[in-house]
């Protein structure tokens, strides 16, 4: 038993992920597009039966909708397997909460004091502490404050979530638009 060589099979790198994904494509009759393919390769690390998963789900996916396959279609099977969003950083909580409260990032960055601004910073900064591992300097910078306006702005959101409904159900509403 022991005479043979033992040695461990590492998971691919990224450029081995995506030349087995082309291939895997090719073979499925798919057109490789490098979007997708850099997509997947991206997002599916570790095991190859993934990627043969992931492709079946894409192939299925362009077959249903009568189209070949693109990012969107890649998107929806990824987040299928792996449960969770793709990619969730400070800068796209940060686009989610301006768009949501048609807020410029310019004024999210902003020295304004006004309500109709301070909120929506003080909820993005919230929920970019929740979501990803930034410390509260970075997000601070991210909002051109230091590490204290973060922390008083996490505890602002937490007291305003549990005494006022409206507020909590704000922040449910957009948790689930950042986790699709």
């Amino acid at each position: 038993m022991t005479s043979g060589l033992v040695t461990g099979i590492d998971s691919p790198d990224y450029e081995t992920r995506a030349r087995i994904i082309r291939h895997k494509l090719q073979s499925h009759g798919l057109e490789s597009d490098d979007d997708v393919v850099g997509f997947i390769a991206e997002n599916l690390q570790g095991d190859i039966r993934r990627m043969e998963s992931a492709i079946i789900g894409i192939k299925a996916k362009s077959c249903l909708y009568n189209a070949p396959p693109d990012l969107r279609m890649a998107r929806e099977v990824i987040h299928g397997l792996v449960g969770v969003s793709v990619a969730i950083t400070g800068e796209s909580i940060r686009e989610l909460i301006g768009s949501q409260f048609r807020v410029s990032i310019d004024d999210l960055r902003s020295r304004s004091r006004k309500r109709s601004v301070t909120f929506p910073r003080q909820l993005a900064m919230y929920l970019t502490r929740k979501y990803t591992d930034k410390s509260l300097a970075d997000i601070g910078n991210m909002y051109n404050r230091d590490h204290s306006t973060v922390l008083h702005a996490i505890k602002t959101i937490t007291k305003d979530m549990s005494r006022e409904t409206t507020v909590r159900e704000q922040v449910e509403l957009l948790c689930a638009k950042i986790k699709k």
